[in-house]
């Protein structure tokens, strides 16, 4: 009910120029939320005994630009390899997973996975580097898809790629 009511207040009171400026804070507020309890059985359920995962950290929306990601997950389920993208938003679904196809969901948010293990954690922005110590047992694919210069002088940025490549189990660019 939480989720619903701070969704609710982003996307009918606030004027939408200024829910573009606010939405980084907007998520970064939701991601210390309590997690719903039903939704976690839900993704644990749903998960159990499927092998392999690839879990596509929260960078971009499901339905937004449908790119490299998205295209990929989407051939991968194809073929049988269950697929969560994890998206930064709650559009798309009340309960914060869903089966969008066969053997692919969305996830609103990346803690329900936290407790599946042997996965392949698929992320293409350094700002995801946080989310890399949830999963205990993992095989990092790191897709540098953004040129840090476009970014400045950010050496933070610089610093995680760094140790992106260096953790990383595979890199594509």
């Amino acid at each position: 009910m939480k989720k619903f009511f701070y969704h609710f207040i982003l996307k009918k009171i606030i004027p939408h120029k200024l829910r573009i400026l606010l939405k980084p804070l907007y998520y970064f507020f939701l991601e210390f939320l309590p997690l719903d309890k039903y939704t976690q059985t839900l993704v644990t359920s749903t998960l159990v005994n499927k092998k392999p995962i690839i879990i596509y950290l929260p960078v971009l929306e499901w339905k937004w630009f449908f790119q490299r990601p998205q295209h990929l997950l989407k051939e991968f389920s194809k073929y049988g390899v269950t697929c969560v993208f994890c998206t930064p938003s709650l559009n798309y679904n009340e309960s914060g997973f869903r089966k969008i196809q066969e053997n692919l969901y969305l996830c609103d948010n990346v803690r329900y996975l936290k407790d599946i293990n042997n996965t392949v954690v698929y992320l293409t922005s350094v700002n995801c580097f946080k989310y890399l110590k949830l999963f205990k047992e993992k095989f990092i694919f790191y897709d540098y898809v953004d040129d840090l210069a476009v970014f400045g002088e950010a050496r933070d940025l610089k610093k995680r790629h760094q140790s992106l490549i260096k953790q990383a189990d595979i890199i594509t660019a």
